[in-house]
C-alpha cells in the first residue's frame, strides 16, 4: 500500500486519479490530513510500504528568488518531517520528486551525477534556496538509510503540462503560461511576442504520463538516489509555440515574434535518460504532444475565470 502526499497538487492529484482506477489501496494526504511543516507526526494504518512525496514549498520564481532562506528552511522542515513519518510508521521506501531547475546551467544533457556533486556555483541563482534544500534532502535521506534502512529515490521530472495545472501569473509552468497568454492575446487581437530564442529546447511530459511513470518506478527497488524520468519529448520553443497556437486558433501559420534580448537560462534543457531506459518496459504508451496540449487548452478554457 502507498501513501501519497500533496494530493491537492498538480502531480499528486494525477497520481490519485491513476490509483483511484486501480484495485490497489492507497492513503492520500493533503495539508489537512498532515501538515508537513508541523512537527507533530501522526500514526497511520499498518501496511504502508512506500511514500510518494509530491508536496513541497515553492511560492513562485520571484518570491523564491527574493526569500531564499525561508524557502530553504520550510522545505528542509518538510523533508525532516517526511522521514520522521516514515520512521514512526516503519515505512521502508520514500520516493521524492525533483525538478530540472536544480541542475547546473549547462546546455549539455543533464546527468544525475551533476546533482550528486551538490555544487551551486553554476545553478540558477533565483532558485538557490530551493536547490540547496534538495541537497539537504539527500543528506537527510542518507542518514535515514544508514540508521533505519529506509530506501530513498529522488525522481527528476521534466516540464509538466496538462489539465489541472495552475494558470496564475507567476505560478504556472511554462506551457500553461503560454496557453493563458496566447488566449488572452487572441481575445485582444494582439500579436504574440515570446521571450528567448525560438531554437531553445525544453523537455516536456504530460501530467498523467508522469503519474504513471512515478507509480511504476515506486514499485521497484531502484538502488539509485537520483533518477531522471522522461521519454525524450524535446520540442524547440518554435515547435512548442506553434503547437499551442494551433490548438487555440487552429491556424498553424500564425505569426510569432521573438524577443531574443531576453536570454534563456539554458538553450537546451534536456535530461540524459540513459539510466531510465532499463525500466522502459514498465511504462504504458505516452500521450501524443498535440493531444496533450489540446487537453490542456480545453481545461483552461473550461475552468478560467474571466
Amino acid at each position: 500500500m502507498k501513501l501519497i502526499t500533496g494530493t491537492n497538487g498538480f502531480l499528486g492529484s494525477a497520481i490519485k486519479r491513476s490509483l483511484d482506477s486501480k484495485p490497489e489501496k492507497a492513503i492520500f494526504f493533503t495539508r489537512k490530513e498532515f501538515d508537513l511543516e508541523n512537527w507533530s507526526v501522526p500514526p497511520i494504518v499498518d501496511g504502508i510500504e512506500t511514500i510518494i512525496h509530491c508536496a513541497d514549498y515553492y511560492p513562485g520564481l520571484q518570491y523564491t528568488s527574493e526569500n531564499p532562506q525561508e524557502v530553504y528552511d520550510r522545505n528542509v522542515r518538510i523533508f525532516e518531517n517526511l522521514f520522521a513519518l516514515a520512521r514512526k510508521n516503519k515505512i521502508r521506501r520514500v520516493v521524492t520528486i525533483g525538478t530540472t531547475g536544480c541542475y547546473p546551467l549547462t546546455d549539455e544533457p543533464l546527468r544525475e551525477d551533476m546533482l550528486l556533486a551538490k555544487d551551486t556555483t553554476n545553478t540558477n541563482s533565483k532558485l538557490i534556496g530551493y536547490t540547496r534544500s534538495r541537497f539537504s534532502l539527500f543528506d537527510i535521506a542518507k542518514l535515514n538509510n544508514r540508521i533505519e534502512g529506509i530506501e530513498h529515490s529522488h525522481l527528476i521530472l521534466p516540464n509538466l503540462y496538462g489539465p489541472g495545472d495552475r494558470f496564475e501569473l507567476g505560478k504556472s509552468h511554462l506551457l500553461s503560461s503560454w496557453i493563458r497568454d496566447f488566449i488572452t492575446l487572441k481575445e485582444k487581437n494582439e500579436p504574440v511576442t515570446l521571450w528567448g530564442s525560438p531554437e531553445a529546447k525544453r523537455e516536456f511530459m504530460y501530467i498523467d504520463d508522469s503519474a504513471n511513470y512515478v507509480l511504476a518506478l515506486s514499485e521497484q527497488s531502484l538502488h539509485r538516489e537520483i533518477l531522471n524520468v522522461g521519454h525524450g519529448l524535446t520540442p524547440t520553443y518554435e515547435e512548442l509555440a506553434r503547437t499551442v497556437l494551433y490548438s487555440i486558433v487552429h491556424h498553424p501559420d500564425e505569426i510569432i515574434s521573438w524577443d531574443e534580448s531576453k536570454k534563456n537560462p539554458r538553450m537546451r534543457e534536456v535530461m540524459d535518460l540513459t539510466e531510465i531506459e532499463r525500466y522502459s518496459h514498465l511504462f504504458p504508451e505516452t500521450t501524443p504532444f498535440s493531444e496533450g496540449v489540446k487537453r490542456a487548452v480545453d481545461f483552461y478554457q473550461k475552468t478560467r475565470k474571466v
